[in-house]
């Protein structure tokens, strides 16, 4: 580890140097103010809306006349965003003189006339959407709760490109596919971050969302700045930070299924301009839909409970600490609800066969620790994460999906994950050309001693000749894994128009695995079968990144990227040689065209991306005898589409968005082993598992005021319309699931700061198969969920 700490010492004193050499480079700069008023169309005045300034804590509240100000704000290129119930959010550049306040009249458009900004964090400071050059979607508050997004599952086709395959109808059970990039085992292809922590497993991540200020969606490699596992790209989950205005929001939602959801968040300054506070807090249960007729009993019933809360405090104008945490509970009576045979779904629909509750609880613990401190022309932000995180199964868990007790196991697995991010970002309100963040990240996860994992066979499984009486497999261990990274990103601008970017990342990682076996019989004393053992790995990767992007006006942007992703590398502990126990981190390269466009007053953009993405050593699980399988780098993959994402307000009150993508993903090396011809033999040409060629999001909403001024009452009425074209569950291509499409619907009527919404999901009740095994030699599915329909009454305050 000696090469480890110095690194680690070597990129913190590159971080302390530049932060040095910042603040004696921007030693003169100087603050002014903003004052102004915000008025609608008609000059009328907009009381108490919120004015933030970008990449800063600095904000303020309008009084009743509209009226706001806001002092020591950095000299330079600012630029502010403003929002107010009932209106489309609204940003604007200023530009502020040293010692001097600038004059503002801001003007907001009634959110049924016009788009809302959207702004975004994607290269770790705050920027608008539209001027960000890269494939990035974001949902905000509203759009969340107009397309009645509760959890992960929910996101699928909400940005173009987005696909999650819902394999075990539990919580801890969605994997995230993004440019056909996915993962089935622990490291993930697509990395999810909340409020800038690293969330480490597929199963660690929240599912569960509240509070939630907009859920970010970058498509591609983001290896420059998000290093590990971002190598489809990335989902950023940003939860509402308090500010001095006070307000909070209750909601109530039941339907059919014994659904029933109920959410409170409230903040409000403690000390004003000073200390801010918010909570929160989300209970969730749902009856079970699939019935099992072992037992004649319902079969998968979910609860859920959720708290979450941020503590702000601005200690200067400069310095700013903001401490997060959520804790999350759930447990889900009756996960994999599997079936071994289509006809099964075909005649049976939602009834399956189980011996065991397959009980599948997840307790996850996170807090995080962000401070910034702004110094003359840079900002330092550091960011630390803790985890303590645990999925286990409490009761016995049936693997063999029959009415016979054949297969059954149970397990737990206990972490403790520490991230530390620190960065140095440019002042981005400078009038130099150049702008940069330069940082290091560091990392330990932590699976701990306890993590175990039981397999049972049963006398009349289908062993070879069969056990006298039932056989329990015992594996027991724990692993460690470290790493650091250095990262930097620059960006010239050659004109006022044209701009140059470049970035690289190097990681290094170490693994160590512990891993040992048992076998007990007929509940007899254990026998150890392989005394614990260490497996270590060590891992590096260069991670480039270029853009170039040119303004062509301020209603049009145009770019054309290269990145590169990485997901980490691992253990075999099975192995059938001593070779394959390390496996190698997957890569992928994306090149990228974009185009970014927007009408005068935000009644209309559009978004064009088209992308060739390689995926170089493939991590797949694979066997090479028939009989022993591991994980191994031997795919390669090439995928080349196109992306687009529409949104119009064509006459008051109507709402139109279009989210669509086109796939052709294709294998460039896939060797595989044939069990019908008892060799290894080559699948290039095929299609990579759960991608579909065609997603699409078509959603319609109007909204009908029943009066004037900003909150009058209205009736609402949405439709949306997902599509997903034909994909495989296996590599083989020898399984997998047609093109279908779904249709949801929500109606309602809002009240000032009420809102009653009927909705209702798979209004047509499709049915497709949500998830299909790997193996054609052993085939197991899951039915997707029926009709689902409720009501949601919300309150804001």
């Amino acid at each position: 580890m000696g090469n480890f700490f110095s690194l680690t010492g070597r990129l913190v004193a590159v971080c302390v140097l530049l932060l040095l050499s910042s603040f004696v480079a921007g030693a003169q700069t100087s603050v002014g103010a903003l004052r102004g008023t915000i008025t609608t169309a008609a000059h009328q005045p907009v009381p108490f809306a919120t004015v933030a300034v970008l990449n800063s804590a600095l904000g303020a509240t309008a009084d009743q006349g509209g009226h706001f100000s806001i002092a020591n704000v950095p000299a330079g290129r600012q630029t502010v965003v403003i929002s107010s119930v009932g209106y489309a959010t609204h940003t604007q550049t200023v530009e502020v003189t040293a010692g001097q306040t600038a004059p503002l009249t801001l003007t907001l458009t009634p959110s049924t006339a016009g788009l809302d900004e959207v702004v975004v964090t994607a290269q770790k400071d705050e920027t608008t959407l539209q001027q960000t050059p890269m494939a990035v979607s974001a949902l905000g508050t509203k759009q969340l709760r107009e397309y009645r997004v509760w959890d992960f599952k929910d996101l699928t086709a909400l940005a173009p490109n987005l696909f999650v395959i819902e394999h075990a109808n539990s919580t801890g059970g969605n994997f995230l596919n993004i440019r056909g990039v996915m993962g089935f085992t622990n490291e993930q292809a697509v990395a999810t971050y909340v409020d800038g922590v690293y969330q480490f497993d597929y199963f660690s991540a929240p599912t569960q969302l509240l509070n939630v200020e907009r859920i970010e969606v970058l498509r591609g490699p983001q290896g420059t700045l998000y290093g590990r596992n971002a190598l489809g790209g990335v989902v950023n989950i940003v939860t509402r930070q308090p500010t001095n205005t006070p307000g909070g929001y209750a909601e109530v939602s039941v339907g059919d299924y014994g659904q029933r959801r109920y959410s409170l968040a409230a903040q409000a300054p403690l000390v004003k301009d000073k200390l801010f506070l918010s909570l929160g807090g989300q209970y969730g249960h749902r009856q079970g839909i699939f019935k099992n007729l072992v037992t004649n009993s319902d079969f998968d019933e979910q609860t859920s409970w959720l708290f979450n809360g941020t503590l702000r405090y601005l200690a200067t104008d400069r310095l700013s600490f903001a401490l997060s945490a959520y804790n999350e509970h759930n447990n889900d009576r009756g996960a994999y609800p599997w079936v071994p045979t289509r006809q099964q779904i075909e005649q049976q629909p939602w009834q399956i066969y189980s011996n065991y509750p397959n009980t599948e609880r997840r307790r996850n613990f996170n807090a995080s620790l962000k401070a910034s401190y702004h110094l003359p022309g840079a900002t330092l932000t550091s960011v630390t994460g803790f985890q303590r995180f645990t999925i286990d199964y409490p009761d016995r868990y049936d693997f063999d999906f029959t009415a016979q007790n054949l297969i059954s196991g149970e397990g737990s697995t206990p972490q403790r994950n520490w991230t530390q991010e620190l960065r140095v970002t440019s002042d981005p309100s400078s009038e130099h050309r150049l702008s940069w963040t330069v940082g290091a990240f560091g990392f330990r996860q932590a699976t701990l001693p306890g993590v175990r994992s039981i397999f049972y066979l049963r006398p009349d499984s289908l062993q070879a000749p069969p056990a006298s009486s039932e056989q329990g497999f015992l594996t027991t261990g724990s692993s460690l894994n470290r790493g650091i990274a250095g990262f930097g990103q620059l960006t010239y601008q050659l004109t006022d128009r044209l701009s140059l970017t470049g970035g690289l990342r190097y990681d290094y990682e170490r693994r160590e695995l512990v891993n040992g076996s048992a076998f007990e019989q007929g509940g007899g004393p254990v026998t150890v079968t392989q005394a614990d053992t260490t497996f270590t790995g060590t891992y590096r990767a260069w991670s480039p990144k270029a853009i170039v992007s040119y303004q062509a006006s301020a209603n049009v942007l145009a770019y054309a990227s290269y990145a590169r992703g990485f997901r980490a590398g691992g253990l075999n502990t099975t192995a059938p040689t001593r070779a394959q126990i390390p496996y190698q981190p997957e890569a992928s390269d994306n090149y990228e065209l974009g185009l970014k466009t927007t009408l005068p007053n935000q009644r209309a953009r559009l978004n064009l991306a088209l992308f060739y993405l390689q995926q170089r050593n493939q991590q797949i699980a694979v066997s090479s005898n028939g009989l022993n399988s591991a994980i191994l780098n031997v795919g390669k993959m090439n995928n080349f589409g196109a992306e687009l994402e529409a949104a119009a307000v064509p006459v008051k009150g109507l709402e139109l968005s279009w989210n669509a993508a086109y796939n052709h993903a294709r294998y460039a090396a896939l060797p595989l082993y044939n069990y019908a011809e008892n060799r290894t033999q080559s699948y290039a040409g095929n299609q990579p598992i759960n991608t579909p060629v065609v997603t699409s999001m078509l959603a319609a909403q109007y909204t009908y005021k029943l009066g004037q001024g900003p909150q009058p009452p209205a009736l609402f009425v949405r439709g949306e319309w997902r599509y997903l074209g034909p994909y495989y569950f296996d590599y083989y291509n020898q399984d997998g699931q047609g093109a279908y499409g779904l249709f949801n619907t929500r109606a309602g009527v809002s009240v000032r700061y009420l809102e009653l919404a009927f909705w209702v999901r798979n209004v047509f009740e499709r049915k497709y198969i949500t998830y299909g095994s790997l193996s054609p030699q052993s085939p197991t599915y899951m039915q997707s969920l029926p009709r689902l329909l409720g009501t949601t009454l919300t309150a804001r305050f």
